[in-house]
């Protein structure tokens, strides 16, 4: 089975379980982004803020510091 293949499962049973579940993931992170749209449609963000780099500093672990 094709399906079961590409999504690593063995039985008819985890795959259709694997393949529910990836659908409800999918349409979760198409609702969130529906949902920041919206907000910066509404203006919900400080657009300026985001594209002041002057305090901006990389840093962590694979940024060399």
């Amino acid at each position: 089975m094709a399906v079961a293949e590409a999504l690593g499962t063995q039985t008819q049973k985890d795959t259709v379980n694997s393949a529910l579940r990836e659908v409800l993931e999918t349409r979760r992170r198409a609702l969130a982004l529906a949902r920041l749209r919206e907000s910066a449609e509404e203006g919900a963000f400080d657009l300026e803020l985001f594209e002041d780099k002057r305090n901006y500093r990389r840093t962590g672990p694979f940024h060399g510091r």
